[in-house]
């Protein structure tokens, strides 16, 4: 997936015009943000399914992402 976004960037002449700390950014901004939206697609009840298949509950995702989990489970729930 990084490399399809990396690939469809590369298209646009323009992003390159972008200084290379912006471009750099932007590219790391959509990054995380596909990987927010592939997890909170993930979240069924009390457990996360991860890309790779990987079963979380969702207590140890609030020890890992802290205030972030809650963000999380409320962006899950408008995608359904």
């Amino acid at each position: 997936s990084c490399d399809i976004i990396k690939q469809w960037v590369d298209k646009f002449s323009l992003f390159y015009s972008i200084q290379n700390n912006e471009r750099d950014r932007l590219y790391s901004n959509c990054l995380l943000e596909q990987i927010i939206f592939r997890t909170a697609a993930r979240v069924d009840g009390d457990r996360v399914i991860l890309c790779s298949g990987t079963v979380i509950h969702k207590i140890q995702m609030n020890y890992l992402l802290g205030d972030v989990a809650q963000q999380l489970y409320d962006y899950s729930s408008t995608l359904k």
